[in-house]
């Protein structure tokens, strides 16, 4: 491209800006909590139709998946749910195809009244959007859709096919994107634009989702029945079995070569836990759920058998436990790590694009989180890169994306999608 039609299609995307930040507060106004995501579903669907996409929107079975790479067994089922891809330039056979691709479910909000305002009334207020999923990640969504529609408006036709893919359940298993693997799209490229503070992201951990439940022996708190262990407080021996399982894989002997100087690649999230039914009754259950990290090129059974040795060595040694084993289960994430592939080409065009919009060069990061370019990259093989705006409070309270960060990143994504799938000055019609 030339400086002047650079120009233009930035130029096109100041010009719509405003009216980019209306629909992303749009977007997070629409309550989209993971396998209940149809309202903000219907906004994707709206604004692609609105756009000229051909639009399909689907409900999918978790069974439909259960046979793929990639699988995370469903934590809800998919009935009040379905993935929306608009497509343009169908049948093209001219330029390069690209997917863009994003998640509109969120995580939940925590208590509503920590929030400055409420986590789905979206606000502005010092160059921020607040609001829950809008960093997380539904500007970057709208960031594809609006860097797509600057080229056009700014007077050019795309050669090469689009999809845009708003997907579903991201944050528990990723079977959203598998979906759409499924349903058989590909393309040539792919740009998962989830948050990355501008940052280019190749490669990427994985994720192991676990469950334990453990029993105890309920009785009135005073004992009077003898002293027993408390189930809840016995949590806390498996805890620290599972800690120490984290160190070993933190190890510097243990660590994949791209992770060397990582702080904490692999980090052991306890996130829910929940035990008895009475102040004053020994509890007679204790449950509790969390995450342990998967290194690039690792299988994830791997993680799974260390979590379950790492509990049944705990077991072993405690007299309480070893009478009342626990149950260890896994359902929700369970992936690979992701090192990116493929991308010699595809990355230059990005890097180009990065610094025509912010005027300096694109950095590269690693990430101790993952996302569904590791569907796209290791189930539809199609070369996959992770770039997206500044934000901040990510599952938090009070998370907001960066709105100049946004301009910039959707002229970014403007300048890639023009160079990499092909442009032309509209015919007259």
């Amino acid at each position: 491209m030339n400086a002047d039609t650079r120009k233009a299609i930035l130029a096109a995307v100041d010009a719509a800006f405003d009216e980019q930040v209306r629909t992303t507060q749009r977007l997070v106004a629409a309550p989209s909590p993971c396998c209940r995501e149809a309202p903000a579903q219907e906004v994707m669907a709206d604004e692609m139709q609105a756009r000229g996409y051909a639009v399909d929107r689907w409900t999918f079975k978790a069974a439909e998946l259960e046979h793929m790479s990639g699988y995370g067994p469903a934590m809800l089922d998919y009935d009040e749910t379905f993935n929306v891809v608009g497509t343009l330039n169908a049948d093209s056979r001219r330029g390069r195809s690209l997917i863009l691709n994003g998640h509109v479910d969120v995580v939940p909000t925590g208590d509503p009244a920590d929030w400055t305002t409420p986590p789905f009334e979206p606000r502005v207020a010092g160059g921020k959007l607040y609001g829950r999923g809008s960093g997380d990640m539904k500007a970057g969504l709208l960031a594809g859709l609006f860097g797509v529609e600057a080229v056009r408006r700014a007077g050019f036709d795309l050669l090469g096919r689009i999809h845009v893919q708003s997907v579903v359940d991201e944050e528990s298993s990723g079977n959203g994107t598998l979906a759409c693997v499924a349903r058989g799209y590909g393309a040539d490229a792919a740009l998962v634009l989830e948050p990355t503070a501008e940052e280019l992201i190749t490669t990427q951990i994985g994720i192991v989702w676990f469950h334990v439940r453990m029993r105890g022996t309920p009785q009135h708190a005073s004992g009077f029945q003898g002293r027993t262990p408390n189930v809840i407080e016995k949590a806390f021996t498996l805890i620290e079995a599972l800690h120490a399982l984290e160190t070993r894989c933190n190890a510097p002997e243990n660590r994949h070569p791209a992770y060397a100087d990582h702080p904490l690649p692999i980090r052991l999230n306890i996130g829910q836990i929940e035990g008895g039914n009475w102040p004053s009754s020994a509890p007679g259950f204790c449950t509790f759920s969390g995450r342990l990290a998967v290194y690039p090129d690792q299988d994830p059974a791997e993680v799974m058998a260390a979590l379950t040795e790492a509990i049944e060595t705990a077991t072993a040694a405690d007299p309480f436990l070893r009478a009342n084993p626990p149950t260890i289960s896994f359902r929700g994430n369970r992936f690979p790590g992701f090192l990116a592939r493929g991308i010699e080409a595809v990355r230059p065009v990005l890097e180009s694009a990065h610094q025509q919009a912010f005027g300096r060069p694109l950095h590269e990061s690693v990430i101790a989180f993952g996302s569904d370019a590791r569907v796209l990259g290791l189930n539809a093989g199609i070369p996959s890169l992770v770039y997206g705006p500044a934000s901040e409070n990510l599952h938090g309270i009070d998370e907001c994306v960066d709105l100049e960060s946004l301009r910039r990143v959707t002229g970014t994504v403007a300048l890639f999608v023009a160079e990499w799938c092909g442009i032309e000055p509209r015919k007259e019609r």
